[in-house]
């Protein structure tokens, strides 16, 4: 009985051998994985320095997704910068209250550039071919960053000690160059700023005061302006309604004066179309205004006023015209 058992195991090992092998598989299941950098996710530490990453997938343009990656990078640094310090800097355009000051801060806020940091390096860069990625290292030696930002801010502090010493008691050069040197204050504050960040310390100097200084200068200004509003065509109504329009912004010195520190010289046209009960009217005004007999600022605007009688449209087109007029005038008082 053992004797066939062994048998039959024997035929089926040896039936087995017979049986054909399968082929073994040409295709990758995966592929080998790439050695990617430390400092893609982990940060050098390097004492006096920040850094930053980013990448970009570059399924299109690999130089585009290469700027793209080196500007993530930059933004990411200077995330960093500012998590890495506590503190608040002074804004010395809010020390102060009342709408023309308001004003100044606003305008001033959307109209001039952010201060970039100058001496931000890219220091590495790697690309993923199984990713189709580009990833980016910048760095920031701060100290280096710190003199340059210093150097920039006493260059503007000589500007504007300049500037107080030439024309505060000059009301038709102040008038001439205060958007200018308002613009350099804005961009003062911001180097102070970035000062902050990459010095870990608040700026220390004589001249601090320099931005409130100009600030004052600029209220004092506007405390003495005066405007007076000629118009060609005796149209009252129209200076009225300018001189309503500047007091609207909260700058209750901008009046119609008969001796003013500006001249505002208005020449206006005027067309009515009236379609079935509807009247349509068509003003155009050129207008010049003059300090000192110079002219500062000159230009044309129009408005159309809309109304189911000819005295509503004309007020409505006086009223929108009007809001030009002042806001052209703002443009050269302020930034």
């Amino acid at each position: 009985m053992m004797g066939r058992v062994g048998y039959l195991l024997l035929l089926v090992l040896l039936g087995g051998c017979h049986t054909t092998p399968e082929a073994p598989s040409t295709e990758m299941t995966t592929e080998a994985a790439e050695q990617w950098p430390d400092w893609i996710t982990q940060l050098p530490v390097r004492a006096g320095w920040v850094y930053g990453t980013g990448s970009a997938e570059w399924t299109g343009d690999p130089a585009q997704a290469a700027q793209m990656a080196r500007d993530r990078a930059r933004l990411d640094l200077q995330k960093s910068l500012r998590t890495s310090v506590s503190g608040s800097t002074t804004i010395f355009l809010s020390d102060s209250n009342g709408a023309v000051n308001k004003d100044i801060q606003q305008k001033l806020r959307s109209e001039v550039k952010a201060v970039e940091l100058q001496n931000i390096q890219v220091l590495k860069t790697f690309t993923s071919d199984q990713q189709h990625r580009v990833f980016v290292l910048v760095g920031l030696d701060k100290s280096e960053e710190t003199q340059v930002t210093t150097a920039r801010i006493e260059e503007l502090d000589r500007t504007l000690s300049s500037w107080l010493a030439d024309y505060s008691e000059n009301s038709v050069k102040q008038l001439q160059y205060n958007s200018a040197y308002l613009r350099i204050v804005e961009q003062r504050r911001q180097l102070l700023e970035t000062y902050r960040l990459v010095s870990g310390r608040e700026w220390l100097s004589d001249q601090n005061d320099l931005s409130r200084k100009i600030m004052a200068s600029t209220r004092d200004l506007f405390s003495r302006i005066k405007i007076e509003i000629r118009e060609y065509q005796d149209n009252t109504a129209l200076g009225r309604q300018v001189a309503q329009a500047l007091s609207k912004y909260g700058y209750g010195s901008l009046i119609a004066s008969s001796h003013g520190n500006l001249m505002l010289s208005i020449n206006s046209e005027q067309s009515l179309v009236q379609k079935q009960d509807i009247y349509y009217l068509f003003l155009e005004a050129n207008f010049e205004m003059s300090a000192s007999d110079n002219i500062v600022r000159a230009g044309a605007v129009s408005a159309k006023g809309v109304g189911g009688t000819e005295a509503i449209a004309s007020n409505k087109a006086m009223n929108a015209i009007a809001q030009k007029l002042s806001a052209e005038i703002l443009k050269y008082l302020l930034p």
